[in-house]
């Protein structure tokens, strides 16, 4: 039986939701929000109990 590799980098991979200073929707990683921040306008779930959550975990 093979083995899948069911790990996932929250670091590496793009998995957050935001909107650019453009205007434009990208899911980028955590690397890159911190390191490109002032390129961004808002992070943006597709609900806001999901942007609040976003919000608390990048706040910790």
């Amino acid at each position: 039986m093979s083995e899948k590799n069911t790990s996932f980098d929250l670091t590496q991979k793009s998995w957050i939701p935001v909107i650019t200073q453009d205007g434009l929707y990208q899911e980028i990683s955590l690397l890159k929000l911190f390191s490109q921040w002032e390129t961004l306008r808002e992070i943006q779930a597709e609900n806001p109990p999901t942007t609040l959550a976003l919000h608390r975990f990048l706040f910790a």
